[in-house]
């Protein structure tokens, strides 16, 4: 009987070393790509547009990559594939917004898909055409290593109307527009993988810039999703690489969730209006997020490209016969700023509910019209209502008289010197919707001065007054100095 014991405890002994021993080999076999990559080196130049005056918008910057760095997981965040990830993203971008040739938006990341000897290049049916507020624009591309493949998919920022787009955000879940784009972008990935892989051998690179680095995040959150459920089984997490920049954000946020997405990251610089352009509203990015600002930036950037720009708190904004200055201490950053915006715009200063639903749903109902209205008429093709508005002197408007009319909501004085400089120029324009959303805006300028007074209103002022070191973080050339910067001095990351 003893015997018959021990050998009953051996055998379940044995048992479950066996398990344990098999799950470490079908772990180990999760995490390890059996197919290796080997070197294959890539380095050209290639001249890149952006958003900044510098050498009229154009620069040249060197693309040196290995694509033996796929070898390593996704799960581990590689300084080469996101320099890379981020060049093929500022490839897609074009100069002069006022000079747009629809018919060759993708002539810089064609040229960058040449460059790298990608095949089987296709072009969204969005992006050579006049963008309106629903234009998906993405780039998809195969470099062919052998035993893998590399299939890369980039989405372009917005450029005119679909700017828009930023603000449909729906009432729940994701953001309404970024996920519509990101679903249409999976399904159409789905496709194009499987008429080019036989072999389950892909490797999969998503990546974009502003909005196309929310809708890359959002995407990259979906296929790991769908992998898990295994709705996805061409594809392995450790082998999808996602690497977005300054997005906003795009993913519901939970409460309960918990789970963690480290093939995904974004970089992002905390001084960037896109970033938090509707931030607060109970939306985020997933994976591992990166702020590439660092300390001496403006000072960089003012040697770099001959420019002068103040930091924050220098700024000074002056009104006829008067000067908004800010608080002590000031707004030191666009992360502080934005980060109590639509917390004032909604709720009193004590709630600090910001990432409420409750905050999304009045911002649908009271502001998003009005900004869809806004982003009609500034990007018309057709008439030039921004150089109207130039025309306005800011001289013009004296304090006094705001301040005589503050209270009444009908009487907008912004209605009335938009009003006649559209009229000046001879532009078209419907009155009725122009008076109702200037008359919004004037109820919202209202109630932030009355909850929070005269130090937000300096602090709105001090961040108009900014505008330059607002745009520095977000066009290409800035970005790519914190980047850089970032990837050559952030010790984890290099190790």
């Amino acid at each position: 009987m003893k015997t018959l014991r021990k050998f009953f405890i051996l055998f379940m002994v044995f048992l479950f070393t066996f398990a344990v021993v098999s799950c470490n080999k079908a772990e180990n076999n999760e995490e390890k790509d059996p197919v290796t990559i080997k070197d294959e080196e890539v380095n050209f130049e290639q001249e890149f547009d952006g958003l900044s005056n510098y050498k009229d918008g154009r620069t040249t910057q060197k693309v040196e990559f290995n694509y033996a760095s796929f070898n390593e997981s996704a799960e581990k965040d590689n300084k080469e594939i996101a320099r890379f990830a981020f060049l093929e993203s500022w490839s897609s971008e074009v100069n002069s917004l006022s000079k747009l040739n629809y018919l060759k938006l993708s002539e810089g990341i064609e040229k960058f898909y040449n460059n790298i000897k990608a095949t089987n290049i296709v072009i969204s049916d969005g992006y050579n055409a006049v963008p309106n507020k629903d234009t998906i624009a993405y780039t998809a591309a195969t470099k062919d290593l052998g035993d893998a493949k590399v299939v890369f998919i980039n989405f372009r920022s917005s450029l005119k109307k679909d700017w828009e787009g930023n603000f449909d955000i729906g009432l729940s879940g994701n953001h309404q527009n970024y996920e519509k784009a990101s679903l249409a972008a999976l399904k159409f990935l789905k496709e194009y993988i499987a008429k080019i892989d036989e072999k389950n051998s892909i490797k999969l690179l998503i990546s974009g810039y502003s909005k196309g680095g929310a809708i890359s995040n959002l995407l990259g959150k979906l296929i790991d999703d769908e992998i898990d459920n295994k709705n996805i089984t061409n594809l392995k997490k450790y082998n999808v690489f996602v690497y977005s920049f300054n997005a906003p954000s795009s993913v519901e946020l939970s409460e309960n969730s918990t789970k963690e997405y480290k093939n995904i990251n974004l970089y992002y610089s905390s001084s960037d209006f896109v970033h938090y352009v509707i931030y607060g509203l109970n939306l985020g990015l997933v994976g591992n997020i990166h702020d590439v600002y660092y300390d001496n930036y403006i000072t960089d950037y003012n040697n770099t490209f001959k420019s002068e720009i103040n930091p924050f708190n220098e700024a000074e904004f002056d009104f006829t016969n008067f000067k908004i200055k800010p608080k002590k201490g000031g707004v030191t950053s666009l992360k502080e700023f934005y980060g109590i915006f639509l917390q004032r715009l909604f709720y009193k200063p004590t709630d600090e509910n910001t990432f409420s639903v409750e905050t999304r749903q009045k911002f649908i109902t009271n502001l998003e019209p009005t900004l869809d209205y806004i982003f009609d008429l500034a990007f018309d093709d057709e008439q030039n209502y921004i150089a109207a508005l130039k025309n306005i002197k800011i001289d013009d408007i004296d304090l006094s008289t705001i301040a005589n009319r503050l209270m009444d909501y009908n009487n907008s004085i912004v209605y009335e010197k938009i009003k006649a400089a559209f009229d000046d120029a001879n532009l078209n324009y419907d009155d009725a919707k122009l008076k109702s959303n200037c008359t919004i805006l004037h109820k919202f300028a209202i109630t932030l001065f009355m909850q929070n007074g005269f130090d937000f209103i300096s602090d709105v002022a001090t961040t108009i007054y900014n505008a330059k070191l607002i745009a520095s973080n977000h066009v290409l050339e800035g970005f790519n100095l914190m980047l850089e910067h970032y990837l050559n001095n952030n010790q984890e990351q290099n190790n």
